[in-house]
């Protein structure tokens, strides 16, 4: 009985590992469409546009770091050799493909520099707040994780 309560424990977990690694694949896939549509915005771009294309840029972002926050268990079992299914790794560095280091912050700023051109507004403001929070989570993340690095 024991063994058996011990295996489902086992799968569980490898299931919500799963779970979280997929979860963290589609938060990813979200990221990086949403920043190709940021670094694509026109220079024309009016600001209802730049609003809704910033909002959805910071909801994307928090979603990313988040959903890689929950997976980090499971992402430092695949990098200590734990887990042998190499297809997240394979699957997150191909949604990134193409994309430099510099492109989240260039996304951040052209966010921020057309919505300081837009009038003042409740929208403009809430705008403003969730793609700084989103650089927030972004970099209290690489924090907590970036030294682990190697692993």
């Amino acid at each position: 009985m024991r063994s058996l309560f011990v295996a489902f424990l086992l799968l569980a977990a490898g299931t919500a590992c799963a779970d979280d690694l997929d979860n963290l694949k589609a938060a990813a896939m979200h990221y990086a469409t949403a920043m190709k549509a940021v670094l694509a915005l026109p220079q024309t771009s009016g600001c209802f546009e730049t609003i809704a294309k910033a909002t959805e840029y910071a909801a994307a972002k928090m979603a990313y770091y988040n959903a890689a926050r929950q997976a980090m268990p499971a992402l430092l079992q695949m990098a200590k050799g734990e887990q042998t299914d190499s297809r997240y790794g394979e699957e997150l560095t191909e949604i990134f493909r193409g994309f430099r280091e510099d492109q989240d912050e260039q996304a951040t700023a052209t966010l921020e520099a057309k919505l300081h051109q837009c009038l003042r507004s409740d929208e403009r403001h809430e705008a403003l707040m969730a793609v700084k929070r989103a650089q927030q989570i972004a970099e209290q993340f690489i924090k907590d994780f970036g030294r682990l690095e190697g692993v």
